[in-house]
C-alpha cells in the first residue's frame, strides 16, 4: 500500500511539479506587465472565484470521492454517474447566476475602476465552467487515475500560458485579456474530459436518482462549509489587507504567497491528493486499526518530505520573487518562512484528520476549519494594522497550527493516529541543520 502511496504522489507530484513550473514560467511575466495594484486585483477577484465556485460546488466534489466506494462496490456507477454529472451542471448555472447578482456589490474602491468591474463580469463564465470540470476531476480521483487527472490539469495549464501570453504581449495588457484566455482554454478542456470520459462514465436522465444527490448533498453541504472556510483560512487575508493597506498591498502579499502556493501544490497537496483513496481503502477492507497504522507511516513520511521543503524556502525564497518578479514586490518576502511553515501544517491536518474523512463527520470538519478560518481574521484584523504583511503572515501560520491541533484532537477519537514524536523532531532538526549549514 505505501508503493501504492509513493506512486500516486509521483503522479500527482509530477503533474503538480509541471502545473507549478507554468506558474513560474507565468509568474515574472505577469509581475512584470502588471502593476503591483493590478496583480493586487488579480490576486483579489481570484479570491473571490475560489470561494463563488466552492459554494457553488456544495461540497459536492467531496460526496463524489467518497460515495464512488460504495457505488463501485454496488454495481451502480450509471446511477451514480448520472446523478453526479447533472446536478453539478445544474449547480453550476445557479452559481454563474449569483456571481452576477454579486457584481454589484463591489467594493466602492472597485467602482471607480472600470476595469477591474469589467474583469469580474468576465470572471463570471468560470464560476460555471469550474464547477461542472471538478464533477469530472473528481470522478477521475475516485478512480484513482492520477495519470489521465495529471494530463488534463498540466495540458490545461500550459495551454492557458500560450493563450494568455499571447494575447498580454500582442494585443492588450489588461486583466479581462487574461481572464478571458483563462475562459477559452478552460472550456477546450472541460469539452475534452467530457468527450474522453463517455465511453467509462455512463450518463442517462432515467438514472438520475434525487434520493443519492440527497444523501451526496447532506454529506458535502458541512463539506462546502469546510471548504469555504479553507478558503477564508487561505484567501481571507487578501480582503483584511485591501481593507486596511491598499490593492498594492495585497499585489506585494500575493507574489510571495503565491511563489510558496506553488510549492505546496507540487509538494503537500500531491500526497494528500494520492493518499486520501488509499486511505479508504484500507478503511473498507482492513478496518480503524489497519487505517491507523498506515496513516501514522504516511504522516512520517510527511513531515520527512516537509520539513527540508519549509527550511530551503525560508532560505531561497526571497531571492526567487526579487528575481522573478522584480524587487517593486520586495517588501513582501518577509512572510514567506511564516506562510510555508503554515502551508506545511495544513498538509498535515488532512492525515491527523482521518477518522473524520473515513466516518463521514463533515460537520466536524467544518466546525475545525471553520474555527481555524475565524482565529485567522481576527488574528489578520488585530495582527495587520500594527505589523503590516508580516502580521498577516503570523496570522497564517498560528491559524495553520491550530487547525493541525484542532484536527489530531477531533480525529483521534473516531481513529487514533499515531503520532512518532522523535523521529519527526529528527527530522526536523536535520532541516534546521541544513538550514543554519547553508
Amino acid at each position: 500500500m505505501i508503493k501504492d502511496l509513493v506512486r500516486g504522489t509521483t503522479h500527482y507530484s509530477a503533474g503538480n511539479g509541471l502545473v507549478m513550473l507554468a506558474g513560474l514560467i507565468s509568474f515574472p511575466i505577469l509581475t512584470r506587465l502588471l502593476s503591483v495594484e493590478e496583480y493586487g486585483a488579480l490576486s483579489l477577484i481570484g479570491a473571490a472565484l475560489v470561494f463563488a465556485v466552492g459554494a457553488a460546488k456544495a461540497g459536492m466534489q467531496h460526496a463524489i470521492v467518497r460515495f464512488y466506494v460504495d457505488a463501485a462496490s454496488s454495481n451502480s456507477l450509471t446511477r451514480f454517474y448520472s446523478s453526479v454529472i447533472i446536478s453539478m451542471l445544474v449547480l453550476a448555472i445557479i452559481g454563474w447566476s449569483l456571481w452576477m447578482a454579486a457584481v454589484t456589490l463591489i467594493p466602492h474602491s472597485w467602482q471607480s475602476n472600470p476595469a477591474f468591474q469589467a474583469a469580474l463580469l468576465m470572471a463570471s463564465g468560470l464560476v460555471f465552467i469550474r464547477v461542472v470540470d471538478s464533477a469530472y476531476l473528481n470522478i477521475l480521483r475516485a478512480q484513482e487515475m492520477s495519470h489521465l487527472y495529471n494530463i488534463v490539469r498540466v495540458v490545461k495549464t500550459y495551454m492557458t500560458i500560450g493563450l494568455f501570453l499571447s494575447v498580454l504581449l500582442y494585443f492588450r495588457r489588461d486583466l479581462n485579456a487574461y481572464f478571458g484566455s483563462l475562459i477559452a482554454v478552460e472550456l477546450v478542456m472541460l469539452l475534452f474530459i467530457a468527450f474522453r470520459m463517455s465511453g467509462t462514465v455512463s450518463i442517462a436522465a432515467n438514472a438520475y436518482s434525487s434520493d443519492l444527490v440527497r444523501k451526496m448533498i447532506l454529506f458535502g453541504l458541512p463539506m462546502m462549509g469546510f471548504e469555504l472556510a479553507g478558503t477564508v483560512l487561505s484567501l481571507g487575508d487578501r480582503f483584511v489587507i485591501e481593507s486596511i493597506l491598499g490593492t498594492a498591498a495585497v499585489g506585494e502579499y500575493s507574489a510571495s504567497y503565491n511563489l510558496s502556493e506553488y510549492v505546496q501544490q507540487a509538494t503537500f497537496r500531491a500526497s494528500w491528493l494520492a493518499a486520501l483513496p488509499l486511505i479508504l481503502r484500507v478503511w473498507k477492507s482492513e478496518g480503524d486499526e489497519a487505517t491507523a497504522g498506515f496513516v501514522g507511516r504516511i504522516l512520517n513520511l510527511y513531515v520527512l518530505l516537509a520539513a527540508p521543503i519549509v527550511a530551503g524556502m525560508a532560505l531561497v525564497g526571497p531571492d526567487v520573487v526579487n528575481v522573478l518578479a522584480t524587487d517593486k514586490f520586495a517588501s513582501g518576502t518577509i512572510i514567506i518562512p511564516y506562510v510555508v511553515a503554515g502551508m506545511a501544517f495544513q498538509g498535515m491536518a488532512g492525515y491527523l484528520a482521518a477518522g473524520l474523512y473515513v466516518n463521514r463527520a463533515s460537520m466536524q470538519l467544518m466546525v475545525i476549519v471553520g474555527g481555524s478560518a475565524l482565529v485567522n481574521v481576527a488574528l489578520n484584523l488585530l495582527l495587520v494594522p500594527r505589523y503590516g504583511l508580516l502580521g498577516a503572515a503570523w496570522a497564517t501560520l498560528a491559524s495553520c497550527f491550530m487547525l493541525a491541533a484542532w484536527s489530531w484532537i477531533g480525529g483521534r477519537r473516531r481513529i487514533g493516529v499515531p503520532i512518532d514524536i522523535l523521529p519527526m523532531l529528527r527530522y526536523i532538526g536535520y532541516a534546521l541543520v541544513m538550514y543554519w549549514a547553508v
